[in-house]
């Protein structure tokens, strides 16, 4: 299924409505990932430094794409 946004006819997997949900779907999953191993290394079931070392990264990696999603949603308009 396409739509015609701006003059022109865009593929469904290119419309931006599915673009912010892939992304939405990505930083729930990121945000898993930070508290499995943020669990993990708390347990100590994995070696604490390597496993708080991936968590902080699914951190940086999850609010980073939730502030680029929170720019987008505001649009090019400013406030």
């Amino acid at each position: 299924m396409s739509a015609f946004v701006a003059g022109r006819w865009i593929p469904a997997a290119r419309h931006p409505c599915y673009a912010a949900a892939r992304l939405g779907a990505l930083i729930n999953f990121l945000v898993l990932m930070t508290l499995l191993f943020g669990g993990l290394a708390k347990t100590a079931s994995l070696p604490p430094r390597l496993a708080w070392g991936v968590a902080i990264g699914c951190a940086v990696a999850a609010m980073t794409l939730a502030i680029v999603r929170y720019v987008r949603s505001r649009g090019a308009g400013g406030r």
